[in-house]
Protein backbone atom coordinates (compact mmCIF):
# COMPACT_ATOMS: atom_id res chain seq x y z
CA UNK A 1 0.00 0.00 0.00
CA UNK A 2 1.37 3.34 -1.06
CA UNK A 3 -0.65 6.53 -0.95
CA UNK A 4 -0.53 10.24 -0.31
CA UNK A 5 -2.86 11.74 2.29
CA UNK A 6 -3.59 15.41 2.92
CA UNK A 7 -5.72 16.85 5.73
CA UNK A 8 -7.44 20.12 4.85
CA UNK A 9 -9.27 21.36 7.94
CA UNK A 10 -11.69 18.55 8.83
CA UNK A 11 -11.45 17.04 5.34
CA UNK A 12 -9.08 14.29 4.23
CA UNK A 13 -7.94 13.56 0.68
CA UNK A 14 -6.23 10.26 -0.17
CA UNK A 15 -4.77 9.06 -3.49
CA UNK A 16 -2.90 5.85 -4.30
CA UNK A 17 -3.23 2.28 -3.02
CA UNK A 18 -4.75 2.08 0.48
CA UNK A 19 -6.88 -0.23 2.62
CA UNK A 20 -10.64 0.19 2.35
CA UNK A 21 -13.19 -1.24 4.80
CA UNK A 22 -16.50 -0.74 2.98
CA UNK A 23 -19.74 -1.04 4.99
CA UNK A 24 -17.98 -2.39 8.10
CA UNK A 25 -16.23 -4.94 5.89
CA UNK A 26 -19.52 -6.47 4.73
CA UNK A 27 -19.01 -5.32 1.13
CA UNK A 28 -15.23 -5.13 0.81
CA UNK A 29 -12.13 -5.27 3.00
CA UNK A 30 -8.82 -5.13 1.14
CA UNK A 31 -6.68 -2.77 -0.90
CA UNK A 32 -8.20 -0.04 -3.06
CA UNK A 33 -6.38 1.80 -5.85
CA UNK A 34 -7.86 5.23 -6.40
CA UNK A 35 -8.91 8.42 -4.65
CA UNK A 36 -10.98 9.06 -1.52
CA UNK A 37 -12.29 12.32 -0.10
CA UNK A 38 -13.78 12.46 3.43
CA UNK A 39 -15.50 15.65 4.62
CA UNK A 40 -18.20 17.01 6.90
CA UNK A 41 -18.65 17.85 10.56
CA UNK A 42 -21.60 16.21 12.37
CA UNK A 43 -22.37 14.02 9.37
CA UNK A 44 -19.22 12.57 7.81
CA UNK A 45 -19.36 12.06 4.03
CA UNK A 46 -17.02 9.97 1.93
CA UNK A 47 -16.60 9.88 -1.86
CA UNK A 48 -14.26 7.40 -3.56
CA UNK A 49 -13.40 6.25 -7.06
CA UNK A 50 -10.99 3.51 -8.12
CA UNK A 51 -10.43 -0.22 -8.51
CA UNK A 52 -10.32 -3.24 -6.21
CA UNK A 53 -8.94 -6.72 -6.85
CA UNK A 54 -12.47 -7.83 -7.82
CA UNK A 55 -13.98 -4.71 -9.41
CA UNK A 56 -13.18 -1.71 -11.56
CA UNK A 57 -14.69 1.76 -11.98
CA UNK A 58 -15.78 1.50 -8.33
CA UNK A 59 -17.66 4.59 -7.10
CA UNK A 60 -18.53 4.82 -3.39
CA UNK A 61 -20.61 7.48 -1.62
CA UNK A 62 -21.41 7.19 2.10
CA UNK A 63 -22.81 9.34 4.89
CA UNK A 64 -22.15 8.49 8.55
CA UNK A 65 -23.46 10.01 11.76
CA UNK A 66 -21.72 9.16 15.04
CA UNK A 67 -23.23 10.00 18.42
CA UNK A 68 -22.12 9.04 21.91
CA UNK A 69 -24.03 5.74 22.04
CA UNK A 70 -24.99 5.00 18.42
CA UNK A 71 -23.93 5.49 14.82
CA UNK A 72 -25.84 5.35 11.52
CA UNK A 73 -24.47 4.91 8.01
CA UNK A 74 -25.98 4.87 4.52
CA UNK A 75 -24.01 4.10 1.38
CA UNK A 76 -24.17 3.59 -2.37
CA UNK A 77 -21.62 1.39 -4.14
CA UNK A 78 -21.42 1.26 -7.94
CA UNK A 79 -18.87 -0.95 -9.68
CA UNK A 80 -18.13 -3.26 -12.61
CA UNK A 81 -17.38 -6.81 -11.52
CA UNK A 82 -14.09 -8.12 -12.98
CA UNK A 83 -15.66 -11.50 -13.76
CA UNK A 84 -18.59 -10.48 -15.98
CA UNK A 85 -17.89 -6.73 -16.49
CA UNK A 86 -21.53 -5.88 -15.62
CA UNK A 87 -22.42 -2.67 -13.77
CA UNK A 88 -23.63 -3.48 -10.24
CA UNK A 89 -25.09 -1.34 -7.46
CA UNK A 90 -25.41 -1.99 -3.74
CA UNK A 91 -27.30 0.28 -1.34
CA UNK A 92 -26.73 -0.08 2.41
CA UNK A 93 -28.22 1.22 5.61
CA UNK A 94 -26.92 0.22 9.00
CA UNK A 95 -26.54 1.22 12.58
CA UNK A 96 -24.71 0.32 15.77
CA UNK A 97 -25.95 0.85 19.31
CA UNK A 98 -23.25 1.04 22.00
CA UNK A 99 -23.90 0.22 25.66
CA UNK A 100 -21.29 -0.41 28.34
CA UNK A 101 -18.49 -2.37 26.62
CA UNK A 102 -20.90 -3.94 24.10
CA UNK A 103 -22.23 -2.85 20.75
CA UNK A 104 -25.08 -4.30 18.75
CA UNK A 105 -25.36 -3.66 15.01
CA UNK A 106 -27.50 -4.38 11.99
CA UNK A 107 -27.03 -3.63 8.30
CA UNK A 108 -29.30 -4.11 5.29
CA UNK A 109 -27.78 -4.51 1.81
CA UNK A 110 -29.80 -4.32 -1.43
CA UNK A 111 -28.29 -5.07 -4.84
CA UNK A 112 -29.66 -4.18 -8.27
CA UNK A 113 -28.92 -7.73 -9.51
CA UNK A 114 -30.53 -10.94 -8.28
CA UNK A 115 -28.69 -14.20 -7.65
CA UNK A 116 -29.70 -17.61 -9.01
CA UNK A 117 -32.33 -17.91 -6.25
CA UNK A 118 -33.90 -14.56 -7.16
CA UNK A 119 -32.56 -12.80 -4.07
CA UNK A 120 -30.97 -9.34 -3.95
CA UNK A 121 -31.54 -8.45 -0.27
CA UNK A 122 -29.01 -9.28 2.43
CA UNK A 123 -28.43 -8.40 6.06
CA UNK A 124 -25.75 -8.67 8.74
CA UNK A 125 -26.26 -8.61 12.51
CA UNK A 126 -23.33 -8.07 14.86
CA UNK A 127 -22.53 -8.24 18.56
CA UNK A 128 -19.15 -7.08 19.90
CA UNK A 129 -17.48 -6.77 23.26
CA UNK A 130 -14.52 -4.49 23.92
CA UNK A 131 -12.79 -1.98 21.70
CA UNK A 132 -9.49 -2.71 19.98
CA UNK A 133 -7.07 0.20 20.10
CA UNK A 134 -3.88 -1.17 18.52
CA UNK A 135 -1.79 1.69 19.90
CA UNK A 136 -2.83 0.81 23.49
CA UNK A 137 -1.52 -2.36 25.14
CA UNK A 138 -4.15 -4.79 26.49
CA UNK A 139 -7.14 -3.71 24.37
CA UNK A 140 -9.15 -6.26 22.41
CA UNK A 141 -12.43 -6.90 20.61
CA UNK A 142 -14.47 -10.11 20.65
CA UNK A 143 -17.17 -10.20 18.03
CA UNK A 144 -19.79 -12.30 16.32
CA UNK A 145 -21.71 -11.64 13.11
CA UNK A 146 -24.59 -13.42 11.45
CA UNK A 147 -24.47 -13.01 7.67
CA UNK A 148 -27.14 -13.51 5.06
CA UNK A 149 -25.61 -12.12 1.88
CA UNK A 150 -26.72 -13.35 -1.53
CA UNK A 151 -24.32 -12.94 -4.43
CA UNK A 152 -24.14 -9.31 -5.66
CA UNK A 153 -24.59 -7.86 -2.13
CA UNK A 154 -20.79 -7.70 -1.75
CA UNK A 155 -17.55 -7.35 -3.69
CA UNK A 156 -15.18 -9.26 -1.36
CA UNK A 157 -16.17 -9.23 2.34
CA UNK A 158 -13.95 -9.49 5.44
CA UNK A 159 -13.03 -13.14 5.64
CA UNK A 160 -10.12 -15.45 5.02
CA UNK A 161 -10.09 -16.96 1.56
CA UNK A 162 -11.67 -15.82 -1.68
CA UNK A 163 -14.90 -14.22 -0.49
CA UNK A 164 -15.36 -12.38 -3.77
CA UNK A 165 -15.57 -15.64 -5.73
CA UNK A 166 -18.48 -17.21 -3.82
CA UNK A 167 -22.10 -17.46 -4.93
CA UNK A 168 -23.39 -15.85 -1.73
CA UNK A 169 -23.07 -16.97 1.86
CA UNK A 170 -24.84 -17.12 5.19
CA UNK A 171 -23.89 -18.19 8.64
CA UNK A 172 -22.09 -17.18 11.79
CA UNK A 173 -18.65 -15.60 11.98
CA UNK A 174 -16.77 -15.15 15.26
CA UNK A 175 -13.39 -13.66 16.02
CA UNK A 176 -11.11 -11.89 18.42
CA UNK A 177 -8.70 -9.05 17.68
Amino acid sequence: RLYLMKNIGTSTFRIGSFGYYMADGNIYDDSFDGVRYDFGESIRYSLSYGNTKYSKATLVATARYDDYDYSLEAGAYLFKNNVDNVQSKILTFGGVYKFSNFNLGAMALVANRKDLNGSNFGFVYSLNYGELKPWRKGTYNIGAKYYYQPKYTYIAPSMNGRGGGMQGFRGLGVGIK
